[in-house]
Formats: C-alpha cells, sequence, structure tokens
C-alpha cells in the first residue's frame, strides 16, 4: 500500500472543484460530434453549394475512421513513455490539433471544396480520438480506489455530457441576440470548442500529474 500510495501523485479523495477542472476539456469532447452531425452537413451544404450527399459520405467515412483512430491512438499512448507521463502529450497534441481543425472546419476562409471539408474532417476527428481516448485513460489512473474512481469518471463524463447541451443552446441565443444567421452559428460552435480546450488543456498541463507506470 505504501509503494502505491508514494506513486500516486493525487490525494484519495480529489475536491469537485478539482475534478471539473480535470474534466473541462470534456466539454469538447462532447461538443463536436454534435457540431458535426446536426449543423455542418446543412451548413456546408446551403452555405457553400456542396452536394448534400457526398457531404454526408464525407461526414460517413470520417465516423468510420473515428472506429480505428480511437483504439490506435489507445495502444499507442498506453506505449508512450516520456517524463510528462503517456497520457499527457496526446491530450495536449490532439488538443493543439484540434484547435487548428476547429478553425478550419468551423470557420473556412473562401468557399471551400468538397476535398477540403473531408480532409479537415478526417483531422478533426483523429484529434478527437488523441484528447478523448488519453484522457478517460488517464482518468481511470488518478486514483486506485474503486469509489473514487467512479467520482472521477462521473465529473467527467457529465461534462462531457454538457458539451452537446451547450452546442445547442448557442443558435439559440444568437437568435434571442440577432446573430442568428448561419455561418455565425456555426462559427460561433467552432469558437466554443476553441475556448473550453484553451482553457481545459493548460489546466490539465500545469496543474495535474500522471501516476508513473509500473
Amino acid at each position: 500500500k505504501a509503494k502505491t500510495a508514494s506513486m500516486n501523485p493525487e490525494p484519495d479523495r480529489l475536491s469537485s472543484p478539482r475534478l471539473v477542472a480535470f474534466s473541462i476539456a470534456g466539454l469538447s469532447i462532447g461538443g463536436v460530434p454534435t457540431a458535426l452531425l446536426l449543423f455542418l452537413p446543412a451548413f456546408y451544404s446551403q452555405h457553400f453549394g456542396l452536394p448534400l450527399e457526398l457531404v454526408g459520405f464525407a461526414v460517413m467515412l470520417s465516423r468510420f475512421w473515428n472506429a480505428f483512430s480511437d483504439p490506435i491512438v489507445g495502444l499507442l499512448s498506453d506505449r508512450t513513455q516520456t517524463r510528462f507521463g503517456r497520457r499527457k502529450p496526446w491530450v495536449v497534441a490532439g488538443g493543439v490539433l484540434m484547435i487548428v481543425a476547429c478553425a478550419a472546419v468551423f470557420s473556412p476562409a473562401g468557399k471551400p471544396g468538397l476535398v477540403y471539408f473531408g480532409v479537415w474532417l478526417f483531422v478533426l476527428y483523429l484529434s478527437l480520438s488523441m484528447v478523448s481516448t488519453p484522457l478517460y485513460a488517464w482518468a481511470g489512473s488518478l486514483s486506485d480506489r474503486y469509489h473514487e474512481r467512479t467520482r472521477i469518471q462521473t465529473h467527467l463524463q457529465v461534462m462531457t455530457a454538457l458539451g452537446p447541451a451547450l452546442i445547442l443552446l448557442l443558435p439559440l441565443f444568437l437568435d434571442r441576440v440577432g446573430y442568428g444567421d448561419q455561418a455565425t452559428k456555426v462559427a460561433s460552435m467552432g469558437w466554443f470548442i476553441v475556448a473550453t480546450l484553451a482553457v481545459g488543456i493548460p489546466i490539465l498541463v500545469f496543474r495535474f500529474a500522471e501516476r508513473p507506470a509500473s
């Protein structure tokens, strides 16, 4: 027990504010799929004139790719060994990549074509895997205690579930304040995801340490 405790950088019971801080990046994990599936196909079809069936096909392929990227990232992060930990480098790299991809997908410059949309969609789903899969694994290693692990995952999953709810509220809020055009609504979703990552990733980097792998 003494050896296990010495390997754990966190106390036996983490405070709820600390768990909320750890879980802020979960808002983006939940928000990205909702925005992609419910809003982006119509936006690229209606606003940029891309064929809806081809946009839908690109979304389907990206989801299929996501089914492979999650386990691949999980396997690679399991085998990663750095002085910063196994999960943290993946979460940070994925967060930076997601910020870039969100800017490209949600606020495209000019008139993007189908190739542009498809490529950046694949990058966005890759970045989502790089953030979500290692973060869930990291959460499971914050404590050795069964009930404490339940608390940690509960906080993370609640924040992840809040992401879609807040994404869906954004268009309603913009309608109420008089900014109801489609491009503004979609851009606001991207900036919401970027903002949650800009807050959540530095917290993970500077306020949380991983337990060394045995």
